[in-house]
């Protein structure tokens, strides 16, 4: 295991969050480089900034590249704890509690603390 792989795997509860804000700073530096290379190309107090610009701009292309498949993955996980939360329905219920125990054992942290005082407050 690489020491990439066991610090991600240290980070069990806070995953969610890691990838959502590399996202959100993925969007900002991609948007904010782009918008200086296609605003101020030729402006000459910029112009030495626009090597920085695509580099930067590569860079968030890159963070995005292995950010947006692990977050809509663990968003995902999240919906179907929330989904099988809000089922009145025990029949339904005991179908989907086998996949929300799933991804509670997946992301833990407030959803693992939220799993379990939702089963003792008596799911349905």
């Amino acid at each position: 295991m690489g020491v990439i792989e066991s610090w991600w795997a240290k980070q069990r509860g806070k995953q969610l969050t890691i990838t959502s804000t590399a996202c959100g700073i993925g969007f900002f530096i991609a948007a904010s480089t782009l918008g200086h290379m296609l605003i101020f190309p030729e402006a000459e107090a910029f112009v030495e900034f626009i090597g920085a610009s695509m580099v930067l701009f590569i860079v968030a292309v890159l963070i995005l590249f292995v950010a947006i498949p692990e977050y809509l993955h663990l968003n995902g996980l999240a919906n179907t704890i929330k989904e099988t939360m809000e089922i009145k329905s025990k029949s339904e219920f005991n179908k989907k509690k086998a996949d929300a125990e799933q991804a509670v054992a997946i992301l833990g942290g407030v959803h693992e603390e939220k799993w379990k005082q939702f089963i003792e407050e008596g799911a349905p």
